[in-house]
């Protein structure tokens, strides 16, 4: 495994919370050794949503001071249509779903970004216009597609997503352990 690999440098391993518990083992001992050591030439960052750092610590439960868990802030619905206008002008469009998804995006800059993606995909829009466009796309339509997407990604935490994106949702996609 990396251990055997000497000085690694820093590797990042996204989705822990996928791997098999054999893994989450293997990478909690090495995790351990290396916060040990405080080696300045090996550093490893863990990336999982919502509960990866409970599965880290039930692999290894004498991390459990070793590690920190940083969670991404609600942002107000001002701030999110902030970047969503400033997309519209670096994009040379106009999304007639703007205020509805600066709303509907629970606090999420992702989320806000993957409902713009998808309003000017569905609009026919997959590179910057030369002439200002507005981008005609029912929010409802955007919503259904995104939430679809995301729920084959995080299964669980949109089953039962249908009317709006649920701050659950928006917890989900901000929270990341490392």
């Amino acid at each position: 495994m990396l251990g055997e690999l000497g000085d690694f440098g820093t590797i990042v391993i996204d989705d822990f919370h996928r791997l098999d518990a054999a893994t989450k083992a293997r990478i909690a001992d090495l995790l351990k050794v290396t916060a040990d050591t405080e080696d300045p030439l090996r550093k490893l960052v863990i990336i999982g949503v919502n509960e990866a750092g409970s599965a880290l610590i039930e692999s290894a439960p004498d991390l459990a001071n070793r590690i920190d868990v940083i969670r991404f802030e609600t942002e107000p619905a001002n701030k999110i249509d902030e970047l969503v206008l400033a997309g519209e002008i670096a994009a040379n469009l106009s999304i007639e779903a703007r205020t509805l998804i600066s709303e509907k995006a629970s606090g999420s800059f992702f989320i806000a970004q993957l409902l713009c993606l998808d309003a000017c995909i569905q609009a026919g829009i997959l590179e910057v216009p030369s002439q200002p466009t507005v981008v005609v796309t029912s929010y409802s339509s955007v919503q259904r597609r995104v939430v679809e997407r995301q729920r084959v990604r995080f299964g669980a935490a949109v089953r039962n997503l249908h009317v709006e994106l649920s701050s659950a949702l928006a917890a989900e996609l901000r929270t990341f352990t490392f």
